[in-house]
Parts: C-alpha cells; sequence; structure tokens
C-alpha cells in the first residue's frame, strides 16, 4: 500500500489582531475621514468629488498603518495584503450615508481598489542606459489608467476633461469596451494638456 505524498502547499498563517497602537491609529483617521464625510451632504446633494478624495486618502492612510504593524511581525505572509485592502475598502465605503444606488457604492469599491493597488504598486524608477528598453505590451484601459493616474484625476473629473458620460469612461478604464479613435483622440488631447507633454495612447488591437 503506497503512502500517501505530503502536500508541499504552505499553508497562510492565521492573521492576528492590530495592536492597540495600529489600531487607535487607524480608528483616529477613520474617525476624521468621517467627519469630513458629513460636510458633503447638503439638501439631499452628495459631493461625490470631495467624497472620492476623502476617502481615498482615508484608505491608503488606513491600509499603510495596518501593514506597517503586520509587515513588521515575523510571520507575516503576502497573502494578508489582499485581505486588508479588500477590509480596508469595505470599511472606507461603510462610512458612506444610506439611500443611493448600488451603483454608487460599486463605484466607490471600483475607486478605491484601484487607488490602494496604485498605492501597494509604485511605479518603478527607470535606470538610463544605452540599451533599448524591453517593449511593454499595455491595453488601452491601463494606458487610460495610468494617464488618469498621472494627472490624479477622478473618474469624473476625467469624463468631464474628454466629455464622455461616467459610464463610458469607467467601461474603457476596465476594459470592457475599446474607445473610438474620436474618443481616444480626446483622451491624447486632455492628458496632454494637463501633463504639459505630447501623449500618444498606443492602440495595439
Amino acid at each position: 500500500m503506497s503512502k500517501k505524498k505530503k502536500s508541499k502547499r504552505t499553508s497562510v498563517p492565521a492573521m492576528p489582531q492590530l495592536s492597540l497602537k495600529a489600531l487607535d491609529g487607524v480608528q483616529n483617521i477613520e474617525r476624521y475621514a468621517k467627519q469630513q464625510l458629513s460636510d458633503c451632504q447638503h439638501t439631499g446633494h452628495f459631493n461625490i468629488h470631495k467624497a472620492e478624495r476623502i476617502l481615498r486618502t482615508c484608505a491608503v492612510q488606513v491600509l499603510k498603518t495596518q501593514l506597517d504593524y503586520y509587515e513588521s511581525l515575523p510571520i507575516f505572509h503576502p497573502k494578508w495584503v489582499i485581505k486588508l485592502q479588500e477590509n480596508t475598502i469595505e470599511a472606507a465605503v461603510g462610512m458612506l450615508p444610506d439611500g443611493y444606488s448600488d451603483e454608487l457604492y460599486e463605484h466607490f469599491r471600483n475607486l478605491l481598489w484601484d487607488t490602494t493597488y496604485a498605492d501597494l504598486n509604485p511605479p518603478k524608477r527607470l535606470t538610463v542606459n544605452n540599451e533599448e528598453p524591453p517593449k511593454i505590451t499595455r491595453t488601452l484601459g491601463s494606458q487610460i489608467q495610468k494617464l488618469r493616474d498621472e494627472c490624479r484625476l477622478t473618474t469624473e473629473e476625467l469624463a468631464e476633461e474628454v466629455k464622455l458620460d461616467v459610464r463610458s469612461v469607467q467601461r474603457h478604464l476596465a476594459g470592457r469596451t475599446q474607445p473610438y479613435a474620436r474618443h481616444l483622440r480626446a483622451y491624447e488631447k486632455s492628458f496632454s494638456k494637463l501633463l504639459n507633454k505630447q501623449v500618444v495612447i498606443n492602440n495595439l488591437s
């Protein structure tokens, strides 16, 4: 009778609770964000742009505070990061007032996911050399997303710049639809103006 081989997959250690110091830091950040969000709602109108700025800052700071603690632990596991990211985003979205459409809350989830992902994965600095750099294949959506991040624009602000509705821009960023040629020209024109340089978006299709 043959013996069963032991699985080589290493188990992910259970994530411990935050230290009191780290927890206090997170609560202070969230408390301040809630105070700022209370000013976003006036006479039934919700200031989405202001709320986006508040929650983006809050999510990045909360995630950093938690990671600073967990990465100092000898049992730290990289897979904890995704869980922390998800929990941070849900906590931030939970600060929003009730009574709005599901699309609004989903918009904030997507926005905060993009924001925290970009913060966790900053662009690498390129060293200057005489060799020809390798060609990197990027989708149209990822190129537009990268340029949007460089300009520090929200989805709504980008939609205003290129004179498109927000849902169309969201689909372009997510790669669900391909921008028409005239839309690409609008993106290039807006990014060139904002970045003060000639921007070309490569259509790789």
